[in-house]
């Protein structure tokens, strides 16, 4: 069996000796006629350990999230909640960033990693007083964007903004709700 996205590709076989050939062969191509070379995760292994494929670790019963993915996934919200709390961002961008993760988690074996990620995603906003003493501090000269100047993060504001929007239908209550 033959899969590929992109440049991800799994080769499934019973067969260890024939994998080592398709691997030559591959190496081969890929070096030769392409100018590239395979990276340092390329391997053959049993099923058995599990296959990385596109950001997940899929084994024959169950599929996961490749723990690079979940710590970047950590990072980055936690990057999201704090430029919101600064009025950096907009409730709207945070959102998609938590939906996108929320999808991804969706997908796969993983409630521990989404009760982490539902868990730090808090949406709240720094006073104006305490932002521009924070970038006094850091140095930066200027406004926010007034476009970002919102309220404070209130709940029923967002299930109000995912009504008019229609987005958010499922997910609600993954943010605090019932």
């Amino acid at each position: 069996h033959y899969v590929r996205l992109m440049d991800d590709i799994v080769i499934v076989h019973d067969d260890k000796p024939f994998l080592h050939t398709v691997y030559k062969e591959l190496n081969s191509i890929v070096t030769e006629d392409l100018g590239l070379c395979f990276n340092a995760k390329t391997c053959i292994r049993p099923i058995s350990q599990g296959v990385e494929f596109v950001g997940y670790r899929i084994w024959p019963h169950k599929m996961t999230i490749r723990k690079q993915t979940s710590l970047r996934m950590k990072r980055h919200l936690k990057a999201v909640c704090d430029a919101y709390n600064r009025r950096e961002l907009s409730l709207e961008k945070a959102l998609q960033t938590r939906l996108s993760y929320k999808a991804l988690t969706d997908k796969c074996d993983c409630r521990e990693l989404e009760r982490k990620l539902t868990n730090m995603f808090v949406l709240t906003h720094s006073s104006k007083e305490e932002i521009d003493a924070e970038r006094k501090s850091l140095g930066i000269i200027g406004n926010l964007r007034p476009d970002y100047r919102e309220a404070e993060f209130d709940y029923n504001r967002l299930i109000q903004y995912c009504e008019e929007t229609g987005t958010c239908n499922q997910t609600v209550s993954g943010y605090g709700g019932n």
